[in-house]
């Protein structure tokens, strides 16, 4: 029970609960729309609250309990957060679609469709992936496990979709748009990876409607969000114009952690490959995900192609 928890552990409830005991708390409370998380406590959640809602709640209200616990954020737990999805036109109905990047973002996204699939008809998936599922891959991706480990992500991916109703065609190579354009059957496509100069060219992927999201790099932007419908007003090549295109950012060796690593260390070349590393989140992945598959089971509103979010600053 809320008040008979211990005080120094985050508490995240879902359902109608009020709040009287001191320490981090956060009711969730999902809506046909979206969600809201109080410090206060809530009613519970609407009966037709999507499955997006619900996940993309969870992994918000985890965001300010990690805020809280791990950064020290003053605002983490003591404000209300109301959220509402972006707006969609109408359903629809596809029964085929093609997920290229299987990371901890396009797996969040896939996990969320299988949550909220209810449909008799069995559902066409196409997995794109050329990496394998390493030990970093446990803590951050959903739909993997211990035994998964050395295995190519899109068999382990497929096995576990395959349990659903989901007929799954796996493909280990990557995908290549910057010499030729690729036509795909698929009703949908669902892009989620890192690599910038594969972005830049999704304008040469012709046939689906596409999801593509991103999350930023690194310690100060890995809860900021990114996501994109094509075709839109805007063409992928000019969405992503300039800069390198095997990477997305400059890697900034500045933080006093990285400076006292260097020093100890004289190596500078170590400590700026562990600098470039990305920071993945569940969470952070699980809202990103619930996004994704909001937007490919929707007709946005006109004029609707872009969106910007940072989990940290939902209000």
């Amino acid at each position: 029970r809320p008040a008979e928890r211990a005080h120094d552990v985050p508490l995240l409830v879902a359902g109608a609960t009020r709040f009287t005991a001191p320490g981090f708390a956060l009711a969730i409370e999902c809506t046909g729309i979206g969600f809201r998380l109080s410090p206060d406590g809530a009613r519970g959640s609407a009966d037709d609250a999507p499955v997006e809602a619900g996940v993309a709640a969870a992994g918000a209200a985890l965001n300010e309990a990690f805020q809280h616990a791990y950064a020290r954020a003053p605002l983490a737990g003591e404000r209300e957060v109301v959220f509402e999805l972006p707006a969609l036109d109408g359903a629809r109905n596809w029964t085929s679609a093609w997920t290229i990047g299987l990371g901890h973002l396009g797996q969040a996204a896939l996990w969320t469709i299988a949550l909220g699939y209810r449909s008799s008809a069995m559902l066409e998936l196409r997995l794109q992936d050329p990496d394998v599922v390493s030990t970093s891959s446990l803590s951050t991706c959903l739909l993997v496990g211990p035994a998964d480990v050395g295995a190519a992500k899109t068999k382990a991916v497929a096995r576990v979709l395959s349990r659903s109703r989901f007929r799954c065609a796996t493909v280990s190579d990557p995908l290549e748009l910057q010499r030729t354009a690729v036509v795909g059957t698929e009703e949908v496509a669902l892009v989620a990876v890192d690599n910038v100069g594969l972005r830049r060219a999704l304008d040469k992927l012709w046939g689906p409607s596409i999801v593509e999201a991103g999350i930023g790099d690194g310690a100060d932007s890995f809860t900021r969000i990114q996501l994109h419908l094509l075709p839109g007003s805007r063409l992928a090549r000019d969405i992503w114009a300039g800069g390198d295109s095997r990477a997305s950012r400059a890697t900034d060796v500045s933080k006093p952690a990285y400076q006292a690593m260097l020093a100890a260390t004289k190596d500078e070349c170590g400590t700026t490959l562990l600098a470039g590393r990305s920071v993945a989140t569940p969470f952070v992945g699980a809202f990103a995900g619930a996004l994704v598959s909001w937007l490919a089971r929707g007709r946005p509103r006109p004029g609707s192609c872009a969106w910007s979010f940072d989990v940290n600053a939902l209000g």
